[in-house]
């Protein structure tokens, strides 16, 4: 489990790269916190400094998009009668994190 949070972390750092290279002064940081979450409980932090306001906001929708493409995030629901996993579980990942 290790290397798949090392691998999504490492696909964290690539978007915020590709953000600064889309948006030269812009400064992102993107956490996307792991572990059993509240349904109310925020699960990604995306903070993005601009000189320019229409630039940080078109980062900001990038950076969430880039998320759901490319980092390997699997939701489970639990409830008191039981739990399900939500989403493909293999899915676009699958080969990458054999990879990682």
């Amino acid at each position: 489990m290790k290397r798949i949070y090392q691998w999504q972390r490492k696909k964290l750092k690539q978007i915020g790269d590709e953000i600064e290279a889309q948006w030269p002064g812009t400064i992102t940081a993107i956490v996307h916190r792991i572990g059993p979450l509240n349904i109310s409980d925020i699960a990604v932090l995306i903070s993005v400094s601009s000189p320019h306001r229409k630039d940080a906001y078109a980062a900001n929708e990038y950076a969430i998009e880039r998320i759901k493409a490319i980092v390997p995030i699997w939701k489970k629901e639990i409830w008191e009668d039981g739990a399900q996993w939500q989403g493909d579980q293999r899915g676009k990942h699958e080969d990458s994190v054999g990879r990682c």
